[in-house]
């Protein structure tokens, strides 16, 4: 506050202060308010980013998983017919049953190399 060597206040002075000060703090709101929508903006975007990127790794994951899973559960198929034979003593069956068994390996091979896991994201 402006005063004379009296120490008496000037008038007018004071009010143009206190009104200089409220536009001073009014301004200094609005620029708290102002980074912190653009902080809640990219927090939001880096937030979707990354939801994003774990639902698509988590989908590849499980597709390649259900995949793996059809085709060892008909491995463990194949081998339990392989050892039916076996305990049945038909030589002409456990051959055929070797050999459907070792073609389904092959076949279930092909799948699993065109059905691989993801690679884990290195960012998202």
């Amino acid at each position: 506050m402006d005063t004379d060597h009296d120490s008496t206040p000037k008038p007018g002075r004071t009010e143009a202060a206190a009104a200089t000060q409220l536009r001073q703090v009014i301004l200094g709101q609005w620029i708290v308010i102002a980074v912190l929508s653009v902080a809640v903006v990219v927090g939001y975007t880096a937030f979707f980013r990354l939801t994003d990127c774990v639902e698509r790794y988590s989908k590849q994951n499980y597709d390649a998983q259900t995949v793996r899973l059809a085709v060892a559960e008909a491995e463990r198929k194949s081998l339990a017919e392989v050892f039916d034979a076996i305990v049945a003593s038909d030589e002409a069956r456990i051959a055929r049953e070797i050999t459907e068994h070792q073609e389904l390996l092959v076949r279930n091979d092909k799948v699993r190399a065109a059905n691989p896991y993801p690679d884990l994201p290195k960012s998202c």
